[in-house]
């Protein structure tokens, strides 16, 4: 039996969310983010910092169950061809609403905006999930995502080298370039 989803409202962060969404950033990541990190997303025009609730009552804001934050960069490809997409640099849902959908809508939210954005669309996001959150991977590859490589370990500090994890790198691109399969054998 399937259970009816929650349809979320997707929104941007506001101050009355601040924190909230602190403590779900802090339930979510080892190295959490700080009131001056949520601030400066906020406030950057190169930014997104969109947070996920459910409808309410009338009588009290909603509360946030989700976020997720995001760079607008810029990359060039081998012919110099500017591709401009978004950076995941977060995304956390509260641990009491997890498998419910939230990361999926938030998900589906950025690429919506990858194909609407202005002046012009952005062609892929990327973001970097850990090796060991199978979750995160799952929802990924469920919404469309890709894995297309990972990075080894990089400790610049001596203090991280306790969290220093292998991380795969997933895209969404709004067009995946065509590859042609030959035949080398003969």
């Amino acid at each position: 039996m399937r259970t009816k989803r929650t349809p979320w409202i997707i929104r941007p962060f506001t101050t009355p969310d601040l924190a909230n969404v602190l403590e779900i950033d802090a339930a979510g990541y080892q190295m959490h983010a700080t009131q001056a990190d949520l601030e400066a997303y906020r406030l950057r025009p190169d930014s997104l910092l969109m947070v996920a609730s459910h409808p309410a009552p009338r009588r009290r804001a909603p509360l946030a169950v989700g976020f997720y934050a995001a760079t607008y960069l810029e990359d060039f490809d081998a012919a110099g061809r500017e591709w401009p997409y978004y950076h995941l640099d977060r995304l956390a849902v509260d641990p009491d609403n997890r498998r419910r959908g939230v990361a999926a809508a938030l998900l589906a939210d950025l690429v919506a905006r990858l194909k609407t954005d202005e002046p012009r669309p952005r062609q892929k996001a990327v973001a970097y999930i850990d090796e060991d959150n199978l979750p995160a991977q799952l929802c990924a590859r469920a919404a469309g995502w890709r894995c297309t490589g990972a990075t080894e370990p990089c400790t610049p500090r001596p203090a991280a080298a306790a969290i220093a994890k292998t991380l795969y790198r997933f895209e969404y691109r709004l067009s995946w370039p065509s590859v042609k399969i030959t035949n080398r054998l003969t």
